[in-house]
């Protein structure tokens, strides 16, 4: 039996969510991917991975879309919005209408509205009942996201999450406390390099970070030593 694209790509996203997984698992590598087979496979315009300190305050990760209103949006420390509430409730939660749901994650909402988002969903990332985070998806239009988009979303969550509580299992807790901090401050690189990449490319923020990234697991590198390698000027991905 034939497998139809959208199966394929599906398999061809878990192996990628999952392919980030080993000894030396990338945090951010695993999470940008993440965010840009969400884009790619679902009805979205912009998708931020957001996970959980040891007080449980939500930082971003990483984030991907086809521009890059999205800083803006995720500067800072997430404790409003759809997947602060999905990490709170271990529950997919969403409003297919920010227009009218203007009273519901109020801070979030309005800059949302004020960067043209018009619905949000937050999925947890979470694995046999532990959860690790959130996931935000948001979209340029009102309406529901399909049921079978949401399907795929909490799949690709899943395997996220057990690939990070996987790894988190076999390091000490001060590791694990270092490597989400330094998945923070990768962040910043790592969005710098695609703005670099887009203007020098001419490419949108999602084409850059695949750029950065197949070039990074090409070679067997960390994705944020190539970013910052990019931002330096040290390297031309050409």
């Amino acid at each position: 039996m034939s497998v139809l694209p959208r199966e394929r790509r599906l398999v061809e996203a878990i192996t990628d969510v999952a392919g980030t997984t080993g000894p030396g698992l990338d945090v951010s590598e695993l999470l940008y991917s993440l965010a840009a087979n969400s884009v790619d496979l679902l009805d979205t315009d912009t998708a931020s991975v957001h996970i959980a300190d040891d007080s449980g305050a939500l930082g971003t990760i990483a984030t991907c879309g086809e521009d890059s209103r999205y800083i803006e949006l995720f500067a800072g420390r997430v404790d409003d919005g759809p997947s602060a509430e999905s990490y709170r409730t271990n529950a997919i939660v969403f409003s297919v209408d920010l227009d009218l749901d203007r009273c519901r994650w109020r801070a979030f909402t309005a800059k949302a509205r004020h960067l043209g988002f018009r619905s949000a969903y937050g999925i947890p990332l979470c694995s046999d009942d532990h959860v690790v985070g959130g996931l935000t998806l948001l979209r340029t239009q009102a309406g529901p996201l399909g049921e079978a988009d949401v399907a795929v979303a909490q799949c690709l969550a899943t395997v996220a999450a057990l690939s990070l509580v996987h790894h988190r299992a076999q390091r000490s807790h001060a590791a694990v406390q270092d490597q989400l901090e330094g998945a923070l401050e990768s962040r910043i690189i790592i969005e710098q390099a695609k703005g670099y990449l887009a203007r020098d490319y001419h490419e949108t923020p999602k084409q850059a970070f695949r750029r950065l990234r197949d070039y990074a697991r090409r070679r067997g590198l960390p994705l944020h030593t190539v970013a910052e390698d990019v931002v330096t000027r040290r390297l031309d991905l050409d």
